[in-house]
């Protein structure tokens, strides 16, 4: 594909993140697909005549079958740890979710803010040498989400699976010196949930199972604006129609609350 022609095709853009990764085509008014960022191989090998069994899992058809999977992360706290996870995510994504060529499209990638640099320059020789992608943009993730606002300037909050940023933006350039960053978010509070459940006997230790808890805290787990004695019976019996998770569930939010205690899940 020539200069030319790339610049009249849209381009396919990837929000890839620490818990989701989002694929599209720019213009649109939403993603086509929305994926889990995760890569499930099977715990142990299966022998089957006339059965074909794949080698790994990928998103959504990995949750499916997270009871005999081994699940791995490609991605911590905003940046890539596994680069041929990433890249079979990737793969799946052009193949079996936007059934694209990727040497047909330009590309859009977002990160988030205060990442380093060598990750910039992985992702652009990954999508130029594995992928054949005819041109590459590299941008924000805040940016993009004030643009979808209509919105050249403002201050976006961002706060997903691995990151929570605050960016400001200034007529479409974000100022460097504003920007704080913080590698704790949804997943930190997962790891944290685990940790009060293992405290009355409820053991989590696989992938798989860190995925229940996230279940839990999803459908279950919320800031509450007040806690009297009412609305706390309401919630317990609420809480133990569904999970046998005793008072946990209203310990979770705390960790919003002590830094010490979001740092100290980084070893847990």
């Amino acid at each position: 594909m020539s200069d030319s022609e790339a610049a009249g095709t849209r381009a396919v853009i990837f929000d890839i993140g620490s818990g989701q990764c989002k694929a599209g085509l720019s213009g649109e008014q939403a993603p086509r697909s929305v994926i889990s960022t995760v890569v499930g191989y099977p715990k142990f090998k299966l022998v089957m005549f006339g059965v074909r069994h794949k080698d790994c899992y990928i998103g959504e058809e990995a949750q499916s079958k997270r009871g005999i999977l081994s699940f791995t992360y490609p991605m911590e706290n905003g940046v890539v740890t596994s680069w041929d996870d990433m890249e079979k995510i990737w793969r799946y994504l052009y193949e079996q979710e936007l059934k694209m060529k990727p040497s047909e499209r330009p590309a859009l990638l977002t990160e988030t803010a205060l990442n380093p640099l060598w990750h910039r320059e992985k992702m652009a020789e990954t999508m130029f040498e594995s992928f054949q992608v005819p041109a590459l943009f590299v941008t924000l993730q805040a940016l993009t989400a004030l643009y979808a606002c209509a919105r050249t300037t403002g201050l976006v909050l961002d706060s997903g699976d691995g990151v929570t940023v605050t960016v400001p933006v200034y007529k479409g350039c974000y100022l460097l010196h504003g920007i704080t960053r913080r590698d704790f978010a949804g997943r930190g509070v997962t790891k944290y949930l685990a940790r009060l459940l293992s405290e009355t006997g409820h053991s989590f230790v696989s992938t798989a199972e860190r995925e229940i808890v996230r279940d839990m805290k999803e459908k279950l787990c919320y800031l509450a604006k007040e806690r009297s004695l009412v609305h706390w019976v309401e919630e317990r019996v609420l809480v133990q129609r569904f999970f046998a998770i005793q008072d946990v569930g209203f310990n979770s939010r705390n960790v919003l609350i002590p830094a010490r205690t979001a740092n100290s899940l980084s070893d847990f």
